[in-house]
């Protein structure tokens, strides 16, 4: 009972097999591993689509992203993380609105051995302020968004993107600088608090990894595919959403948060697209 449970049962059927058929389809290696592979195989390739749209419902040009650029911007924002000498897997708070940077400074953090802990800048201050003095993060990246946030605790550390290059200094070598373990951290994601204080939920690599894998078997995305990721970043689906696209060479397109929420501009955004998929 005891390998039925935790081996058996875990492993996911494809296309209609048994689950032990699926072990040898799994990719095992990690999502920072699996990104930037893909950027070394199709550096050209659109990873990522920043899309818009106008209150009365237009939707705007989109801006697409290349898996290099993306890649490049990773390394260059490990670099100032690098600078602060932080310990391993410490807890890298990512204030950051709907836009690319924010997959840049998850893979930055993955990249050199630290984990991440998604803030939405459009949540209210007191329970921004209740996660980070419960979490002890000790870095905060931001791009400006503290200038509204009125938060009243800070961490020993502050990154603003704004004054990070858009590409590492000479030197730098683009890629994992370490490759994590499957036990190290990746992300810490708080719970609402409906029912009592919001508790904080640690997911490891492996986890993660693992969790896409599982996904990966029963949607397997093509190059070309899009994914429209509507989620805040907070909430944990929120990674099945801008990572599975790219852990498989596809297009994840972030919609900004005011379309998110309104459903004229978001049905807007889904028609005015070549996007297939939403979860």
């Amino acid at each position: 009972d005891h390998e039925r449970l935790l081996a058996a049962w875990n492993e996911p059927p494809v296309d209609g097999g048994e689950p032990s058929q699926a072990r040898a389809t799994l990719d095992t290696r990690l999502v920072v591993q699996r990104i930037y592979a893909v950027a070394r195989e199709c550096p050209d390739r659109v990873a990522v689509e920043v899309r818009t749209t106008s209150p009365e419902g237009r939707v705007h040009p989109p801006r697409a992203v290349s898996y290099r650029a993306v890649c490049l911007r990773a390394d260059a924002i490990s670099a100032a993380l690098r600078d602060l000498e932080l310990p391993a897997e410490a807890l890298v708070g990512v204030a950051l609105d709907r836009e690319c940077d924010f997959l840049a400074t998850c893979l930055a953090a993955w990249r050199i051995g630290l984990a991440v802990l998604p803030l939405d800048p459009t949540h209210p201050p007191a329970r921004l302020d209740a996660i980070l003095e419960d979490s002890d993060a000790t870095v905060l990246v931001h791009a400006g968004a503290l200038d509204r946030l009125a938060m009243s605790r800070r961490p020993v550390h502050e990154v603003d993107l704004r004054a990070v290059p858009s590409t590492a200094p000479s030197g730098v070598r683009s890629g994992p600088s370490c490759v994590p373990h499957p036990e190290s951290l990746a992300y810490v994601l708080y719970t609402s608090g409906s029912t009592g204080r919001p508790k904080g939920v640690q997911i490891s690599q492996g986890a993660l990894a693992s969790f896409l894998g599982a996904i990966e078997a029963r949607l397997p995305l093509l190059p070309g595919d899009q994914l429209l990721a509507v989620t805040t970043f907070m909430f944990d689906i929120a990674f099945l959403e801008v990572l599975l696209p790219l852990v498989q060479g596809a297009t994840t397109v972030l919609l900004d948060h005011d379309s998110t929420v309104d459903p004229q501009r978001l049905t807007a955004a889904i028609e005015g697209g070549r996007t297939r998929l939403l979860q």
